[in-house]
């Protein structure tokens, strides 16, 4: 049975003005009661894994220590995907998501109100990843490079924008 999946913390975790670097992602997964941490990507095992692996000093095994870390860096993190439906609960692949209301304008204000001069995306180009919808949300002109899996926007996008 389908299901309306709402996000449940772009709205209390906004973008710092201090950030420097944002983190964007696409939505959680609809059983949020399932996490280990209440929080985006909140089961431990994956994203927070991950960035345990690549800063080995730095703990991600509860919310305290994460926002710690992400404060420490000024590192912001948001989703592009506000709302969308699910054909049900189970459902996590991006691909299969419809009806999605994005996040575009939190995201814009948060950009240009903050230092953000880095963005990491948790998801390419597919149908539905976070670059993709990004990229669309914003009807951002880019050259992809292969090699490093980057692309720049033009500065001051974001303030021009507004």
């Amino acid at each position: 049975m389908p299901v309306t999946t709402i996000h449940n913390y772009i709205d209390n975790y906004p973008i710092a003005p201090n950030s420097t670097r944002l983190i964007i992602g696409t939505i959680h997964p609809h059983l949020i009661e399932n996490f280990n941490i209440d929080f985006f990507y909140g089961n431990i095992g994956s994203f927070w894994d991950i960035l345990s692996n690549a800063f080995p000093q730095r703990q991600f095994g509860n919310l305290e220590q994460i926002n710690e870390t992400l404060n420490n860096y000024n590192v912001a993190i948001t989703d592009i995907i506000r709302q969308c439906d699910r054909e049900n609960e189970n459902v996590t692949a991006d691909s299969e998501l419809y009806n999605i209301i994005n996040n575009g304008q939190q995201i814009q204000d948060g950009i240009a109100n903050s230092q953000i001069d880095t963005i990491y995306f948790t998801s390419s180009f597919g149908i539905n990843n976070a670059a993709r919808l990004f990229i669309d949300t914003f009807n951002i002109n880019y050259n992809f490079n292969e090699i490093t899996s980057e692309f720049i926007i033009p500065q001051n996008y974001f303030w021009q924008t507004n």
